[in-house]
Parts: structure tokens; sequence; C-alpha cells
């Protein structure tokens, strides 16, 4: 069933042939995840595309200060990867962690090459894939520009309608403000 959410989240995107359906699900594994484990780490291949089913992730790095630096959240009904990495064969330079149980689809970077290859169809829906994972940062920078804190919390809730499944320290964490800050903020939105 989950396969086949993925799958038809695909073809919302564009038509997929009926053979490169069946080769999308061949080549698609089911992961599951508890809360608070890790999908990738620092110095891991880029060489998975994920597409979540359920639960909430968040993609981070640790500074020099060994502080978390929230890139991006990515919910169910959403695509999983950076398309740099990906397709220039890299390694994470981050974490990616869960924030709920998750449930998601992965596929490998040897299995979209063959899909590419094989079916036309699948490359320009590939295309739209990057282009909405590569839209995280799109609205980062939207949020981040904002020069005050209030605007910056106004845009994050604008962007992301799943604001209350994401802990305030986390959300600290994104918008860079401190806990009294974001408190004080919230009460003020209220």
């Amino acid at each position: 069933m989950e396969k086949q959410q993925a799958l038809n989240k695909l073809r919302s995107l564009g038509y997929l042939s009926a053979a490169c359906c069946k080769q999308f699900l061949d080549s698609a594994v089911l992961i599951r995840k508890d809360s608070g484990q890790f999908i990738r780490r620092p110095g891991r291949e880029a060489d998975k595309l994920w597409f979540i089913t359920e639960g909430l992730v968040k993609a981070y790095y640790l500074n020099k200060n060994n502080r978390e630096r929230i890139i991006h959240f990515t919910k169910e009904d959403e695509f999983l990867f950076d398309s740099y990495l990906f397709f220039h064969e890299k390694k994470y330079p981050y974490y990616i962690q869960c924030l709920e149980d998750c449930v998601l689809v992965e596929i490998n970077f040897s299995a979209v090459k063959e899909l590419m290859q094989t079916y036309p169809e699948y490359c320009l829906l590939n295309g739209k894939i990057c282009g909405l994972v590569n839209k995280k940062a799109v609205i980062r920078s939207k949020i981040l520009n904002k020069q005050e804190g209030t605007f910056k919390y106004q845009a994050f809730l604008k962007y992301h309608p799943y604001h209350h499944r994401i802990s305030r320290e986390d959300l600290c964490q994104y918008l860079n403000l401190s806990k009294s800050r974001l408190r004080h903020i919230i009460h003020e939105n209220k």
C-alpha cells in the first residue's frame, strides 16, 4: 500500500507507462524507522531517494559549536533526497533524522538510473521531483531572509502548516531564535 502511495504521487506529476510503474514498484523497498532514528548520517552515500508515507523528518548539520542547524523538514506525501548529492554520487554532509515514527518508500540510485534510461517519461517526472525537493531551499531562504523574529515565525507558519508537530527546540534551531524569544513571539501571535 505504501509503495502504491509513492507511485500515485509520481503519477500525479505526469504520465508513467504500466511497465515503468511495475519496475518502480519492483525496485522500491519499504523502510520503517522509529522516532529519533537516523535515515542518513554525514559521510554516508547519497544513493537513495525516499518518499515519506508516514511521519516527519528533519535534515540538519552541526555547526562549529556542535549545535544543530536545521536545513529543512519533510513530512508525509513528500520526497526526500538531495538532488545534487544524489546525481553526482556524493556523500551526505548532514544528518536526516526521524522526528516521528516514519514509513518510507526507498529507491536506490541504480534503480532510478535504470528507470531514467529505460523510460523517457520517468526522466520528466524526476525533474519535477527535483523541483519539489529543491523548493525547500527557496522556502527556507524566504523565511530566514526576514529580519525580525516575528516575521520569521509568521513565514514559518505559512510554509509549514504542520508546525504543531515540530518541537519548540527544533523551531528555535531552524529560525535561529532563543527559546525565550520564540516563547515571546508565540505569546504575541496568539
